[in-house]
């Protein structure tokens, strides 16, 4: 008898974590079915690449290993939102698997970087018109150091067709 009401407790407390998600309606990395793709530069157009600066770390940053002075007037991020076939095609020259722009779309995130550690989806949240997506960088192992030249750091996320306005990016500590 004290056993089905502990497992009835459980249940529902279970239940209940599940509907209201975790971490104020944050999901997992899996939501949407989201897939990250790391350092994505390889694939995109070069002339597209150039016309997307992002602001360097003191006077600039290296873009295929030619050294850009970049100011103030650089964003720090760009973020692009590819929802149709048209627009993906003027921007990258390949691509590691196919889109079906029926069902799927494509959120390019670009920063100025002095690593390449790994990096991974850990939330993703959509409020409104309006999608987080919430990334971690594995850390380097103790005493070995990662630091590289400033250069431009391009993410791509392959994922379900949304009708959103705005993607926004940030980084768990």
């Amino acid at each position: 008898m004290r056993t089905s009401k502990t497992r009835l407790i459980l249940t529902a407390v279970l239940c209940m974590a599940m509907f209201l998600g975790c971490e104020n309606g944050w999901w997992g990395a899996n939501a949407l079915n989201a897939v990250l793709f790391d350092n994505a530069g390889k694939w995109i157009n070069l002339d597209f690449q150039r016309e997307n600066v992002t602001r360097g770390f003191g006077s600039g940053l290296y873009l295929n290993g030619e050294f850009i002075y970049t100011d103030e007037s650089y964003p720090k991020e760009r973020i692009f939102i590819i929802s149709d076939q048209a627009e993906f095609d003027t921007i990258f020259n390949e691509f590691p698997s196919g889109v079906n722009f029926e069902n799927e779309m494509i959120l390019l995130y670009v920063i100025t970087s002095i690593n390449v550690r790994p990096v991974f989806i850990k939330r993703i949240k959509l409020e409104n018109e309006r999608l987080h997506i919430r990334l971690k960088e594995v850390p380097p192992p103790k005493l070995q150091p990662d630091a590289t030249r400033p250069q431009m750091r391009w993410f791509i996320v392959k994922i379900d067709k949304l009708y959103i306005d705005t993607v926004d990016f940030s980084w768990s500590s």
